[in-house]
């Protein structure tokens, strides 16, 4: 089933969303990650055909990515201005209730956004996003130099994939995306750092804060993931006994070379959360 692309206000800001499925079955929220060069189609687009026939899917472009406005705010976290982008779509589109899927940095902004309670969520479902701590070595310095070059559009593909190939289709939609003015520009002024400003402060309670959320959350670890560290689910459960762990045999993102698996699972969770 086609997706349909839209481009919406919200906040002032352009957001591009894709849009699939019957708007009054159960609405399913897939969110991104965050590397150079991804959006909404990159990444959850195939899982996102795979569902549409039985859930309303939402994809968005975070800001910052795809189609979306390039944007940073400085005083703010990563997670805040696209918390509320998707708080404000969602109520955009009149959902009062959604089953929310994150890949890495999607996945932990959805974490945090369900420990504020900032969004309608009936679930959450985390691959590979840890909610901020556990990356591994890898998964830190990977896209500190990314190059806007089909090479490094290449090294970074290649390390999110099971297989560690990733297809060449793949490639060069990561390598056009890269190129999109304003792009690389916003997703670099994440490390931009004032010299001589004080040390922050250790920030909140995570991944304790994980047990105040009353939806249900999985949390979903790649066997072959080596974006972050083995076993960070079983931590995370240690501070937060309520939430749920899954292994899983493939890599950091099976939503794009296993979207079967993933779409599998969110078809597992909407199901066990309905009553």
């Amino acid at each position: 089933m086609a997706l349909t692309p839209h481009d919406v206000e919200l906040g002032g800001l352009v957001t591009r969303y894709y849009e699939g499925g019957d708007p009054t079955a159960p609405s399913v929220l897939l969110v991104h990650d965050g590397s150079y060069g991804s959006d909404a189609l990159l990444s959850f687009g195939a899982v996102a055909e795979l569902l549409a026939d039985e859930f309303h899917v939402v994809l968005p472009d975070l800001l910052g990515w795809g189609g979306s406005a390039k944007s940073h705010r400085f005083d703010e976290s990563l997670y805040a201005p696209r918390i509320r982008q998707l708080a404000q779509l969602a109520s955009h589109l009149g959902i009062t209730e959604v089953h929310a899927v994150g890949n890495s940095f999607g996945g932990s902004l959805l974490l945090h956004a369900a420990i504020e309670k900032a969004l309608p969520l009936a679930s959450v479902t985390s691959i590979a996003g840890t909610g901020g701590p556990w990356r591994s070595e890898t998964g830190l310095t990977a896209m500190a130099d990314y190059r806007t070059t089909e090479a490094d559009a290449r090294r970074i593909s290649n390390l999110v994939v099971t297989d560690d190939v990733a297809s060449a289709e793949h490639v060069e939609h990561r390598y056009r995306n890269s190129t999109i003015p304003g792009h690389w520009e916003s997703i670099r002024a994440w490390g931009l750092k004032n010299p001589d400003a004080p040390a922050a402060a250790p920030g909140g309670s995570y991944p304790e804060s994980l047990g105040t959320v009353s939806v249900p959350v999985l949390l979903v670890e790649g066997d072959s993931d080596v974006m972050v560290d083995a076993g960070w689910t079983g931590k995370a459960a240690e501070a937060a006994p309520s939430v749920r762990t899954r292994g899983i045999d493939t890599g950091h993102s099976p939503n794009i070379d296993r979207p079967d698996v993933v779409a599998d699972l969110v078809r597992e969770v909407v199901h066990q959360t309905r009553p």
